[in-house]
């Protein structure tokens, strides 16, 4: 009997249309656009002068080769400071483009838990994606960007897990 009901799930998931995987993919967005939206609207808090705005190492190409080094910076996360340098040169001081890079980031997360786990044929995937992203909102309960740290960390790991 549980062998006809997991045939039976998965049949339904091989049955999906392309219009509600879009559907799929659209609500996720919506949500993660509903929950972090907001967050354009904020300015720096929290350590975010020590990451950014009063961090030397961002603002030229010899800090760069100095992040990657690892001797200056108190924490050594290569990835997440490349970002950090890359969104100093577009957005200065102006914390809403790196707001806006983490919410990018939350959305790629997100949709990338959804597709990892369609991949796994995991009934109610988007379901997940979706409970997944309200657990880390109500989590984080801010977007500072040392948040960004994670959502970069997660979608190399999800990445990752892709191509196993």
């Amino acid at each position: 009997m549980n062998r006809r009901r997991r045939q039976s799930a998965a049949s339904a998931h091989e049955r999906l249309q392309p219009w509600q995987l879009t559907a799929q993919v659209a609500a996720i967005v919506a949500a993660v656009g509903l929950v972090y939206l907001p967050a354009l609207r904020a300015d720096f808090v929290w350590d975010d002068e020590q990451l950014v705005t009063g961090n030397p190492l961002l603002r030229t190409f010899s800090g760069l080769l100095e992040i990657w080094a690892g001797g200056r910076t108190a924490d050594y996360f290569p990835v997440a400071s490349t970002v950090f340098w890359i969104e100093y040169h577009l957005f200065g001081s102006k914390a809403v483009g790196y707001h806006a890079v983490n919410i990018l980031l939350q959305t790629a997360d997100a949709l990338l838990v959804w597709l990892v786990l369609h991949r796994l044929k995991v009934p109610g995937a988007w379901l997940a994606a979706h409970l997944w992203n309200s657990s880390r909102a109500r989590r984080i309960g801010r977007l500072d960007l040392r948040t960004e740290e994670s959502f970069v960390d997660v979608l190399c790991f999800i990445v990752d897990l892709l191509f196993l």
